[in-house]
């Protein structure tokens, strides 16, 4: 049996991979997606999502390198990557299924026609027998109820487009719509891309149905994104476009166009573009093109009144934070390799983790004798972020071309300094003055941080005045990103544009 906390691989990002994730994660499992989607369903919901074609070399290594087991989500993987994975992966159990019902799909012409599909020999050992009997029929329990959760999305999406498409032409006045049914209320976990539609829902309420303007974020598109710009256009609502970052192969690798594909068609279709960073803007103008309506530069906000510096500074330590999800192996491998590297120094120091882990860390912690140094906290809602900040000394925030980090936003209201690779929109919003920017190679084609001794020298010159760093760090949140006045700018934006 593979035990709970194992990765288990999926190539396939469908409904049906989906709901396998779900079902596996509530077992205790990590699920790793390879779909060349990278806004595949299953691949939203994973732990780690591969955006690579299902025969990307580098793609299926770390697959193998990685996971337990594999399965596939449909029939039609090619040969080729199912045997290359099934002479890397110690599981027999693998190799007798996978290729088994693959190979119905290109002889049987019932098959192909529709008039009958291939079954597994009984008793084959597959997948669901590696895990387990129980945890096979948990599964599909979960997964049943997982179906009946989407059905009811469904429904609700139903019941939304009929009302858009009989609706008559909206009264006047201004209704927001962010694109979705719904926005994750403040104590629900919600990622980067959702949490400034937190905010402006709160100002704006969330109007679905009888919008008359759409606001898109380019990190938390909606699923039907082409007709819900049709249904702008056909109401004459204006567009706006909230632009983040893009796709680009050191990140994206194989999947860059198609991650890159809606986020040009919301740009293009935008009457306003409100870019993030004048980072978001270059690599925008590289990767989707120039918009065409009008466009400026705001960046996220952070409500100052809540996030706040604590009363007195954490006990102990120090203590690094590492904020947000993991979702890419080398950010908390540099940020433990940066701990083991700070220890000389400073021999209490301690590494707080949060939100989703995407690579195992076991090894590395043994490999570095971090054993009760680190903290994997992980997901918090809005409503327990300030607390989080508030255990810890500084943020260490090892993701490169990051283009404009709430994250950061937070920490620096919370009066933490920033280390950070010197790169993407972080270098405009920590400037020279509330952290320390550690230099690196920079560019497209590859992810290369900088090293755990250049972050850790970084980190020593910044715990060695920490309480002047910390002030400044404050100071600068307050004076720039501030909540009200990036309220405030909205709502004269969303006048000017009703008004033209």
């Amino acid at each position: 049996m593979i035990p709970p906390g194992s990765w288990l691989g999926m190539l396939g990002g469908g409904q049906l991979g989906r709901m396998f994730t779900h079902a596996a994660q509530a077992l205790g499992y990590k699920v790793l997606v390879l779909d060349p989607d990278a806004l595949s369903p299953a691949g939203a919901v994973a732990d780690r999502h591969l955006p690579a074609q299902y025969e990307n070399r580098e793609a299926l290594d770390e697959l193998a390198r990685v996971c337990a087991a594999v399965t596939t989500e449909f029939e039609n993987v090619p040969a080729s990557a199912l045997e290359l994975l099934a002479r890397r992966i110690p599981a027999r159990r693998f190799h007798a299924q996978l290729p088994h019902a693959h190979a119905h799909v290109p002889t049987c012409r019932r098959c192909r026609q529709g008039r009958a599909r291939p079954r597994p020999r009984r008793g084959a050992p597959g997948l669901g027998r590696a895990v387990g009997d129980s945890d096979s029929r948990a599964l599909m329990t979960f997964g049943l109820r997982a179906s009946a959760q989407r059905a009811g999305r469904y429904g609700r999406a139903a019941a939304r487009w009929a009302r858009l498409l009989a609706s008559r032409a909206p009264a006047p006045g201004l209704r927001v719509s962010y694109g979705h049914d719904r926005v994750p209320g403040p104590g629900e976990p919600a990622a980067g891309g959702s949490v400034k539609f937190q905010k402006l829902h709160e100002r704006f309420p969330n109007a679905p149905s009888d919008f008359t303007l759409l606001y898109l974020g380019s990190s938390w598109l909606p699923r039907d994104l082409r007709p819900t710009l049709w249904v702008a256009r056909r109401r004459r609502a204006p567009i706006v476009v909230n632009q983040n970052g893009v796709g680009y192969p050191g990140w994206a690798g194989d999947g860059t166009e198609a991650f890159n594909r809606p986020l040009r068609l919301a740009l293009h279709a935008a009457d306003h573009v409100v870019y993030q960073s004048l980072f978001c803007k270059r690599s925008a103008d590289t990767f989707l093109g120039e918009p065409r309506g009008s466009w400026e530069v705001l960046p996220n906000a952070v409500d100052v009144e809540r996030f706040t510096p604590g009363v007195h500074p954490p006990a102990g330590g120090p203590v690094l934070l590492l904020g947000g999800d993991q979702t890419q192996g080398y950010r908390i491998e540099l940020a433990l390799r940066t701990l083991a590297a700070l220890l000389p120094a400073f021999p209490e120091a301690r590494l707080l983790v949060t939100g989703r882990v995407v690579a195992p860390v076991e090894s590395l912690l043994e490999e570095l004798r971090l054993g009760g140094r680190v903290e994997l906290a992980g997901r918090y809602s809005q409503r327990d972020a300030p607390a989080l900040f508030r255990r810890a000394h500084v943020l260490l925030h090892t993701k490169v071309n990051d283009p404009c980090p709430s994250l950061v936003l937070e920490a620096m209201a919370c009066g933490l300094p920033v280390v950070h690779p010197a790169s993407g929109g972080t270098l405009e919003l920590v400037g020279g003055e509330a952290g320390v920017g550690v230099p690196h190679p920079d560019g497209w084609e590859r992810d290369e941080p900088p090293s755990p001794e250049a972050m850790a020298d970084a980190l020593a010159r910044v715990l060695a005045d920490l309480p002047a760093f910390g002030t400044t760090a404050r100071r600068r949140a307050v004076e720039r990103y501030a909540l009200e006045p990036w309220l405030e700018r909205h709502a004269a934006l969303f006048a000017e544009l009703l008004g033209a």
